[in-house]
């Protein structure tokens, strides 16, 4: 019976084994096609996350700028609110570098924060306007953003807003702060134009 199996194998073949060039030109092929499917997902995906990565960056920026620092001058929103009292406009508020709403890092001053709700596109004594996205940061190079900056209660209602509705792919960055000696959350949405 023995000599029969050798004989229906075929002398010197092995049990088990295939050996097919066609076999191994599928495999090399299959691996090739896997590599370049992977290589352009990750490629997709890195220019995707790059754009993210930026709204993201703008967001966090402007928040921490905004609930980090009193801004530059610091008393900003004192002139801001004597201008608007006196019907001339938004006073210092024009010609600040920065805007801050900030009494001390994470404790928000309520007198900035309604003089911010109130800026965005007040005019000043000469008829200038003041723009909010200029004096965040959010006019770059290559992007313009349009911005929602929101102090919500810890129930999630809106305490004070400023800045557009938000529409497209949003942006959002949160802290928490303290206002008035209560904790609140400063949200800052922003988008492409």
């Amino acid at each position: 019976m023995e000599m029969k199996m050798k004989k229906m194998v075929g002398e010197g073949a092995r049990k088990g084994q295939v050996i097919s060039y066609d076999l191994m030109l599928a495999t090399t092929v299959a691996v090739a096609l896997l590599g370049v499917v992977l290589l352009a997902s990750n490629t997709i995906t890195a220019a995707s996350g790059a754009a993210y990565d930026e709204g993201a960056l703008v967001a966090d920026g402007a928040l921490a700028q905004l609930v980090l620092t009193p801004g530059s001058p610091a008393d900003w929103a004192a002139g801001a609110a004597a201008g608007t009292a006196a019907g001339t406009g938004a006073g210092a508020a024009y010609e600040a570098h920065s805007l801050g709403l900030a009494e001390r890092r994470g404790v928000l001053d309520k007198e900035k924060v309604e003089a911010f709700a109130e800026l965005d596109g007040l005019a000043d004594a000469e008829g200038g306007r003041v723009s909010l996205r200029e004096r965040l940061g959010l006019l770059r190079e290559g992007a313009a953003y349009d911005f929602r900056f929101e102090v919500r209660g810890l129930d999630g209602s809106a305490l004070y807003a400023t800045g557009q509705e938000p529409t497209g792919n949003v942006f959002a960055s949160r802290r928490l702060v303290e206002l008035d000696g209560s904790p609140v959350t400063a949200v800052m949405m922003v988008w492409k134009k």
